[in-house]
């Protein structure tokens, strides 16, 4: 399953700083999965 929120999380915990690139949209699960991993 490619679900767009996990691509998203993974590239978040790999660069970190997409977290400010996209924090509007989703900063709940953003933030999450660039801490924890989602």
């Amino acid at each position: 399953e490619l679900d767009p929120a996990r691509m998203v999380g993974a590239h978040l915990t790999a660069g970190g700083r997409f977290q400010h690139r996209i924090p509007t949209r989703h900063p709940s699960p953003f933030r999450g999965g660039a801490g924890g991993g989602v």
